[in-house]
């Protein structure tokens, strides 16, 4: 890249081209304007993209301060080398915006973890929570809704939404404005390409996206001739799941030993509630290995949440992680009102989770990308901290590999398509 000067005006303002993506969403949408109501805005969309760019250029980089600087000559950024995007995003569309109830409240999945009746069941037994050993049904239900969503989604029924979503069923174009070279056979263009089959292969933005929410299916595409084809050449070069702990960030997708994308799929679930359950029920399974009466999944111990003082097993999955805030690597803090230290760090999960509708059916899909949680990054804690090593990592995601092929199968890109 390192286009500069009049050669990148050049670039930026001749020879421009529009593609146009009719998008239609799957599973509701939580994107919000400045008063979070739900508003369709180009922004995320970007922000989308720009991650995608990132994965699909990261193994060509030696590591992430060239990243950011080659990202930036493409994206655009701020400081004292400000520059413009080359791609400029907008969308058009009337989409519907509700705030109905997301589901029928007997739509719940068992959590083992989880010890408390609902109201429901207090009002026919109102001393049933102080029972705990009690053989009470209820006191490990909880909303899938809520357990993929969280508590800045829902109310405590798990339910009923904070805020109004886009709602599913509904459709819009995205057009992007870039430069035709883009479109054409260098680098640049290969990169941008990839870029784009993972946007409309694994795209999903708002709040919780990384859980199934606001899952979008990019159902035409023009000019068609942007549309990067899978080839045997780009499977092959992805390289084995094990050796992508070189660099602490997302930076490419990886295969396992038999060559396999990791990438897991479901099928034929009725409606896009269906879906996110069973996708909560996995979710459950990955954590704790518990399994639902319903399947025949080989029962599993848990991912060790422990972590009060230092990160666990099941830290590596995504951050806060309730009742566990791994102080001694400040990822908590004391809370005075609570009386107790609490998650003071986020931390994106490698995992995502996706959504897609084909004719009346719909399918999940569960994607992994490796990378090394590094300490020196990641740990908040100015002394020297007990982390887990890189082979450890490797070893904790072996389980998870494990856990979702018994829960699920593998797929392939296209089928996300």
């Amino acid at each position: 890249m390192g286009v500069k000067g009049g050669e990148f005006l050049r670039r930026r303002f001749e020879n421009r081209a529009i593609l146009i993506l009719t998008c239609r969403i799957v599973t509701p949408m939580f994107l919000g304007d400045a008063w979070q109501e739900a508003a369709l805005r180009a922004a995320p969309f970007k922000g989308l993209l720009r991650y995608w760019w990132r994965v699909a250029a990261g193994s060509r980089v030696k590591d992430h301060k060239e990243l950011l600087e080659r990202e930036t000559e493409f994206f655009g950024g701020g400081g004292e080398k400000a520059q413009k995007s080359l791609v400029r995003i907008w969308v058009e569309g009337e989409v519907e915006s509700t705030k109905d109830v997301i589901s029928k409240k007997e739509n719940y999945v068992v959590h083992p973890e989880v010890d408390f009746c609902p109201k429901e069941c207090l009002k026919e037994n109102p001393t049933c929570r102080y029972k705990k050993k009690a053989d009470c049904q209820k006191r490990h239900e909880i909303s899938p809704f809520s357990y993929l969503g969280g508590m800045g989604l829902f109310y405590s029924d798990g339910f009923r939404v904070r805020r109004s979503y886009l709602a599913p069923g509904e459709s819009f174009t995205l057009n992007m404005g870039v430069p035709e070279y883009l479109l054409e056979d260098n680098e640049e263009a290969e990169i941008f390409k990839t870029a784009l089959l993972y946007f409309r292969a694994f795209g999903a933005v708002g709040s919780r996206s990384r859980n199934g929410w606001g899952s979008f299916q990019v159902e035409g595409i023009e000019p068609e001739s942007c549309i990067l084809k899978l080839k045997d050449g780009l499977k092959g070069s992805l390289p084995y799941w094990k050796d992508c702990f070189d660099k602490p960030h997302p930076h490419t997708l990886a295969t396992d030993h038999e060559g396999k994308i990791l990438l897991w799929k479901a099928e034929k679930f009725k409606s896009w509630q269906e879906a996110l359950k069973f996708l909560a029920e996995v979710y459950i399974y990955v954590r704790t290995g518990y399994v639902p009466e319903e399947y025949n999944w080989p029962k599993k111990t848990k991912l060790d949440p422990d972590g009060t003082h230092n990160i666990a097993e099941r830290h590596l999955l995504g951050f806060p992680l309730t009742n566990h805030p791994a102080v001694n690597v400040g990822w908590g803090k004391w809370s005075q009102k609570k009386n107790k230290y609490v998650p003071d760090a986020r931390l994106a999960s490698p995992l995502r989770f996706l959504v897609k509708k084909y004719s009346n059916i719909y399918k999940v899909f569960v994607l992994h990308l490796p990378y090394y949680l590094d300490p020196k990054l990641y740990s908040k804690s100015n002394e020297k901290v007990e982390w887990i090593s890189k082979k450890q990592q490797i070893e904790i995601w072996q389980k998870v590999h494990e856990r979702l092929d018994q829960a699920m199968q593998r797929a392939g890109i296209n089928e996300c398509l």
